[in-house]
């Protein structure tokens, strides 16, 4: 039975694999699917079909999936087989079961006890369900296996923030401030940090001092820092001289969008989402899809704001604040 599945799959699973980081989860669905049909049950096709499953919001379907591809592992667990069971926690929990995800997370731990994915994630699940301290402990401990993973620490500081814990966030960013001396930690680290902490000024001076870096996410910071101190002006230029040199990046272009949105200039904020759909990026083509349902509302184009809106749900269908604009553009 183990010999009847797969390694690492073919030319349609690199496809595959490519169209997911390309944020074309449909034809990642065909490719898997493909790869599937030609070779039989293979590991990292059922992965990916899982993954891009998951894309598209279809959690059943890729619990079945991840389910699959646990199947075609030996009868010892390596590595990959942790991968699958974070991605089939996540599935889980998104599917509204978070008692399996928890489940499985504690599996895995029990195993593999530094596992940083499944610290993460059993963590946000514990918060969620109001068990504050168990969830602290997680994400301490995940913290204190990479204490210079500042996307980590800034993800756990930004779920405490929004799950009303402002403090303990607070907390954690001004503890990795005080590293601020530490050569690991650039100028973009503390500019984010000042960003999250809500000091813009000091924000603005590290990010300006890495502008030039030509990392997007710079540009995304100090424009975001520009319109936090109401510099909508400024941090248009940001993300347009940004733009000047990388057409690729959809998410400066969807950010670009909502600045102009905030200065109420809807034709130029629409030519942004649109611009921002044609890139070659496509990591976040649902935001750039909604927003540009949103400028056209605005701009009382309503018979192409729903026109749009049915293509938008008929890609991500499970989005009930879609559903209940779609309810509002019917009546226009």
């Amino acid at each position: 039975l183990l010999a009847g599945c797969g390694g690492t799959g073919g030319a349609y699973t690199t496809d595959g694999y490519a169209a997911i980081a390309a944020g074309d989860y449909d034809l990642a669905i065909t490719d898997f699917e493909a790869a599937i049909a030609e070779s039989g049950k293979e590991r990292m096709a059922l992965r990916g079909l899982g993954i891009a499953q998951m894309g598209k919001a279809l959690y059943a379907d890729a619990i079945e999936s991840l389910e699959a591809a646990l199947g075609c592992g030996g009868f010892f667990p390596d590595g990959l087989d942790y991968d699958i069971n974070f991605y089939l926690a996540t599935a889980c929990y998104k599917n509204g079961n978070p008692e399996e995800a928890l489940r499985i997370c504690n599996a895995v731990l029990s195993l593999s006890p530094n596992n940083r994915d499944a610290l993460y994630l059993r963590g946000s699940i514990r918060l969620k369900q109001g068990d504050y301290e168990a969830a602290c402990a997680d994400f301490e401990r995940n913290i204190e296996l990479a204490p210079e993973d500042m996307e980590s620490l800034i993800s756990i500081s930004e779920m405490l923030t929004r799950s009303g814990y402002p403090q303990l966030a607070l907390e954690y960013l001004e503890d990795a401030m005080g590293r601020a001396d530490s050569k690991s930690m650039s100028d973009f680290d503390r500019g984010r940090i000042c960003y999250f902490e809500g000091d813009y000024e000091n924000a603005r001076t590290y990010l300006e001092k890495s502008r030039d870096s030509g990392n997007p996410e710079t540009a995304l910071f100090l424009g975001r820092t520009y319109e936090a101190l109401g510099d909508y002006n400024l941090a248009s230029s940001v993300y347009t001289s940004y733009l000047t040199g990388d057409t690729s990046n959809a998410e400066v272009y969807n950010q670009l969008g909502l600045c102009r949105m905030r200065q109420g200039m809807y034709e130029d904020a629409l030519d942004s989402f649109e611009k921002g759909l044609q890139a070659e990026d496509t990591g976040c083509r649902q935001e750039l899809m909604f927003n540009t349902v949103c400028a056209m509302e605005y701009l009382s184009r309503f018979a192409e704001a729903k026109e749009r809106l049915e293509e938008y749900l008929s890609i991500y269908p499970e989005d009930e604040t879609a559903q209940r604009e779609y309810v509002f553009l019917k009546s226009r």
